[in-house]
């Protein structure tokens, strides 16, 4: 797995690989010893109804298999190309649709500002966010998320800002998109201050 889901499920698929491997030496190292010291006086023992079913239905089965080998290859052929095949996509289907192209702005204002002036600075702020036509929608945060895992007061400010579908895009910020998305009459540097 590459990319976010090698990312998200790696350590998970190396710890299962790690166990595997340990069980396996395990059953090649320790068992056989423990077999011969522990089960020296066992005798054979006669196969039950289960183990004499799954051998007969084995038999069958290998029997039909040497009887139409070009058939068997062909179908454990095909079953490998299906597998090649989806082997990239591997891991996609645990992943969320990542939503790539929203923003997230942030805004920490000094700790002694008071909240109204935290909302209008914020409500300034999203007049000049707004007048991006790329822009869909505007959804600020004020203070710590619900879940109270933030410890941040209101001084804090999130902004949800989701982008539309480039093809809505003006036709200036399309062309531009692979350096900048904005228009070129907003493109200009800000003025510095002194």
């Amino acid at each position: 797995m590459s990319g976010p889901e090698g990312q998200f499920f790696g350590p998970m698929a190396d710890t299962y690989a790690f166990a595997l491997a340990g069980a396996l030496i395990l059953a090649v190292t320790l068992s056989p010893v423990l077999c011969l010291l522990f089960f020296r006086k066992l005798g054979p023992v006669r196969d039950n109804f289960f183990v004499r079913f799954l051998k007969s239905r084995y038999l069958t089965q290998l029997h039909i298999c040497l009887k139409y080998r070009t058939v068997t290859l062909l179908v454990m052929a095909a079953l490998i190309g299906l597998t090649l095949w989806l082997t990239p996509s591997i891991g996609r289907e645990f992943m969320p649709e990542l939503e790539e192209g929203n923003l997230w702005v942030t805004a920490t204002f000094p700790l002694n500002m008071s909240m109204e002036r935290v909302a209008e600075n914020i409500d300034q702020s999203r007049k000049n966010m707004a007048s991006y036509p790329e822009v869909e929608v505007l959804v600020p945060s004020i203070g710590r998320p619900d879940d109270g895992t933030d410890p941040t007061g209101y001084y804090r400010v999130e902004v949800f800002a989701p982008l539309k579908p480039m093809k809505d895009w003006p036709k200036v910020a399309r062309r531009r998109a692979g350096t900048t998305a904005c228009s070129t009459a907003r493109c200009a540097p800000a003025p510095r201050r002194s």
